[in-house]
This record gives structure tokens, C-alpha cells and sequence, in this order.
């Protein structure tokens, strides 16, 4: 399979491996690249990279968008449209072999609240949020945060009209 040319680059933090053979991990984002030649393939893919930093943007206009993607989000969440991936909290020391307790949709939502970089927002809405790889390509892919946040939004109100508990209208 072909890599697509805009990609995450990031440090592996934790790996949980599965008895199907599979893993869930949570990589620590460092930079978008975009994938040059492939060097190398076998036993992997390896490509040169190019890091592609992010553009300068209009602070006001990305706050006031990060607003509209804080506001889609408590609507979402209002509906009780349920978050893609599951939401773990971290293990306490002494309690392996035991499932973590998940968040609260509304932990999540605070949390998110509290980060006011709207980059660091835009990226973690979407990777928290979106379930269609397609849609977190699109974000990947835009290097300005303005780009980023616009595109956010317009899933994000995609995915609420397209709901059914937001097609029944007022009760």
C-alpha cells in the first residue's frame, strides 16, 4: 500500500499489544512531514522525510474559529454522539491486568477546553473526534491552523446534521 505523501511524524510513548495481534499506541506528535523516496523496503517502508512546519496564521481569527469547534463540540456531546476511539485514563501504579477507567465525555470536553493553542486543539479534536481517516488525512495535510480549524468545523457540523437525534427537530 501506498503511503499517502503528508504524514505524522512522533514518538511511540505506550503500546499495548492484543491477543488478535494487533496494538493500540499513543504517539506523541512531533511535526508533519511529507515522505520524499523510499530508501528502504523490507522488513519496512523507510522514506526520506521533509518536515513541514506549520504556516504563521491570524491569532484572532484562529481563536475565534477554535470557539466554533468548542461549541460544535458541546453540541456533539450533547447529542450523545459517542466519541470514535475508547477514552482511557492512564493506569494507577499496582493495578496491571486491569482495565483503566474510561473518561467522561465531559472530562474530555474540559480538557479540551483548557488548551488555548488553537493548533494543539485543532490537532487533538481531530484525532479525538473524527473517525474517518479521510477527514484526519484532510487536517493532517493542512498546514496552516486556520486551514485546520475551518476543515474541523465543517466535519464537525457534517457529522451533528447528519445525526438522528439532530433530524427529529425540537421537542
Amino acid at each position: 500500500e501506498s503511503p499517502t505523501e503528508v504524514a505524522g511524524l512522533g514518538l511511540i510513548r505506550v503500546s499495548v499489544a492484543h491477543k488478535d495481534g494487533t496494538s493500540h499506541l499513543i504517539l506523541q506528535g512531533l511535526t508533519r512531514v511529507k515522505l520524499e523516496k523510499a530508501v528502504r523496503f523490507r522488513p519496512y517502508r523507510i522514506h526520506r522525510i521533509t518536515p513541514l512546519p506549520t504556516l504563521p496564521c491570524d491569532t484572532t481569527t484562529a481563536d475565534a474559529l477554535l470557539v466554533t469547534v468548542r461549541e460544535l463540540l458541546k453540541e456533539r456531546v450533547q447529542l450523545g454522539m459517542p466519541f470514535p476511539f475508547p477514552l482511557v485514563s492512564h493506569e494507577q501504579p499496582g493495578q496491571s491486568g486491569q482495565a483503566p477507567p474510561a473518561f467522561s465525555a465531559k472530562e474530555v470536553i474540559g480538557y479540551l477546553d483548557s488548551i488555548t493553542d488553537p493548533e494543539q486543539a485543532a490537532d487533538l479534536v481531530s484525532f479525538s473526534v473524527l473517525a474517518g481517516g479521510e477527514d484526519r488525512q484532510a487536517i493532517l495535510e493542512a498546514l496552516d491552523v486556520e486551514t485546520r480549524l475551518r476543515r474541523l468545523a465543517q466535519f464537525l457540523l457534517r457529522d451533528i446534521k447528519g445525526h438522528p437525534k439532530k433530524k427529529r427537530g425540537p421537542k
